[in-house]
This record gives structure tokens, C-alpha cells and sequence, in this order.
């Protein structure tokens, strides 16, 4: 018998004993063994207390990433008010100047900065300039997008200024990460579909909004660490987004797809501000399991919320 099939077969006070050499050190073991000799209660609030250090670490984790890339963004739209203040209107300019942002971290697939139709001047004169960040009818869409190794211009389309990703920022004067969506990414040449979101802040210049910064930011890295975390080996991480989806789930199928399990009001709770919460009633494989919900605050004002599973 294998040691991962041993595993799954022991008592929830054994697992304790088990992980808590590799997971927790010293403290856990000596404390698994105190509790071998105390009712079932205690040993289920102890793996409570385990599953939430888990999910708390882990919830940290996934907003440093998140939050890197938001800093990046934030600090860039405040470098653009500042050279268009100044009175820069050279798109070659900004071209240059968002090229390295594009790759400032290391969750981020490319950068972007779409300016106000005018607000760069005559549009029109640029029309098809893709050299110069312009679209078919010569409106601003600075795009540098990762391949591979390298860094790679894209031309924008002039429909894109009716999109979420430009649209949610410009119209609130806030910042925002859209819900997370797929999309066709190009890599050293080979094109495959990834799993993303944005985050968008507004390009404000004496009170007013003349354009748009955002980076686009792979969420599928997130997800695979999320589905390789096996608390006490049988139970699992996710994730959820702020609209309800699947960003991560063991069922690759689910991903993208609405929460239904129980506990729908609960999740919904954490994201709209409350605590970490655990929810009874959920299964893994016909077993019991408790579900513990951490929020996890993005600086952008977003809430997603962290699950993790551990059977009973």
C-alpha cells in the first residue's frame, strides 16, 4: 500500500499527527499528540485552527501577487497624469515609457494605456499609425504584450474603447479588476488560451479622466498552486472571484463557472465585506468536509475569497 493511499485512510486525529511534522513543526506535532487523548471536538478545532493558517497564508499569498501588479499600475497612471500635465502629446513618447511597465511584474502578460479619443490631439492624422500605439481610425492604444522573452507592440482595435476594460475606469474615476475572463494569448509563437483579468486605474488630469492604465495579469499560475495545495493530502484550495466564479478548482471544468455548492450566501458575505466564515455540509468524493472562506482584499477596493477544504 502506498504512503498517499495510507494517508487517506487514517482518522482525522492521525492526519494531525501526520501533517504536523511537515506542515507545522514541533508546536503541531506536540499538540496532536496532546489532543490524541481529548474528545473528537477538540481534535476538530485544532484542524480548524491548521485549515485556517492555510487558508490565511495562502489568501495573503495570492494578494501580494494580485497586489504587486495593482502598485505597478497605480504608479504608472500617476506617471502619465504627470507627463500629460506637462503638456506631452508625443504618442512615441509614451510608447517608450510604457514598454517596461509591461513587464514590472511577474504575474503580468502585458500593459496597456488608451488615451481619450482627442485628447492626444488629431486622431485622425494618425489613423493606422500601429508604429505610434494608434488604431485604424488614429485613436491612442499603447499595448506591449510579453512574448516569450521579448516584448511585442500590438495595435489596438477602435471597439476596445467600449470595452469593460477601459469603459469601468473611465466612466467611475476609480480603479477596478475585472472579473476574470479567457483569452488568446501568443507565447514565443504559439498561440494558447489563458485565464486572466485586469487591473485598470483612470488617468486623471485636473479632475479629469483623458485615459485609461491597465495591465493584463495570467491567473492560471494562481490556479495551478491553488490546485497542488492538498491540506492534511485530501482536502483542496480555491478560489472566487468577486462576481461569484471559480477562478481555481481541483475540476478544471468548473473554472470559470458560478458558484453552486452550499454556502452561496456565505461566500457572498466574505466578498462583500465580512469575515472568514467556515461552512458545513460540503463533500469531497462522498465525504464530509468543512469549508473555511478567507477574504482576500485587493487594493483595488476588490474582495475574492479564498476556500479551503478540509474533511472531516
Amino acid at each position: 500500500m502506498s504512503v498517499r493511499k495510507t494517508f487517506g485512510r487514517l482518522s482525522l486525529a492521525g492526519k494531525l499527527m501526520t501533517a504536523g511534522g511537515a506542515a507545522l513543526g514541533v508546536l503541531l506535532i506536540a499538540g496532536s499528540l496532546l489532543i490524541s487523548w481529548q474528545s473528537g471536538k477538540a481534535v476538530k478545532s485544532l484542524a480548524q485552527r491548521y485549515a485556517a493558517s492555510v487558508t490565511a497564508q495562502t489568501a495573503q499569498e495570492i494578494k501580494n501577487d494580485l497586489d504587486d501588479a495593482d502598485a505597478v499600475v497605480r504608479s504608472s497612471a500617476g506617471l502619465f497624469a504627470a507627463s500629460y500635465q506637462a503638456g506631452q502629446r508625443d504618442r512615441a513618447v509614451y510608447l517608450a515609457q510604457l514598454k517596461p511597465i509591461a513587464s514590472a511584474s511577474r504575474t503580468e502578460l502585458g500593459a496597456w494605456l488608451m488615451f481619450a479619443p482627442g485628447a492626444l490631439g488629431d486622431d485622425a492624422a494618425f489613423a493606422g499609425r500601429a508604429d505610434l500605439g494608434s488604431t485604424p481610425q488614429g485613436r491612442f492604444i499603447g499595448y506591449w504584450v510579453k512574448s516569450g522573452e521579448a516584448l511585442s507592440l500590438e495595435q489596438g482595435e477602435d471597439a476596445e474603447f467600449g470595452e469593460d476594460f477601459y469603459t469601468t475606469s473611465a466612466a467611475s474615476g476609480r480603479p477596478a479588476i475585472l472579473e476574470p475572463y479567457r483569452d488568446n494569448i501568443t507565447d514565443g509563437g504559439e498561440t494558447k488560451m489563458l485565464l486572466m483579468t485586469s487591473v485598470t486605474y483612470p488617468v486623471i488630469v485636473d479632475g479629469k479622466t483623458v485615459g485609461v492604465m491597465g495591465a493584463d495579469l495570467a491567473l492560471d499560475d494562481i490556479a495551478n498552486r491553488l490546485t497542488a495545495l492538498k491540506p492534511f493530502d485530501d482536502g483542496r484550495a480555491m478560489l472566487v472571484s468577486p462576481g461569484g466564479l471559480w477562478v481555481s478548482h481541483p475540476e478544471a471544468d468548473l473554472r470559470m463557472k458560478a458558484y453552486a455548492d452550499p454556502g452561496l450566501d456565505a461566500i457572498k458575505a466574505v466578498i462583500a465585506g465580512g469575515g472568514p466564515t467556515v461552512i458545513e455540509g460540503v463533500k469531497i468524493k462522498g465525504q464530509r468536509a468543512e469549508r473555511l472562506v478567507a477574504p482576500v482584499r485587493l487594493a483595488s477596493g476588490a474582495t475574492w475569497a479564498m476556500v479551503v477544504d478540509v474533511t472531516e
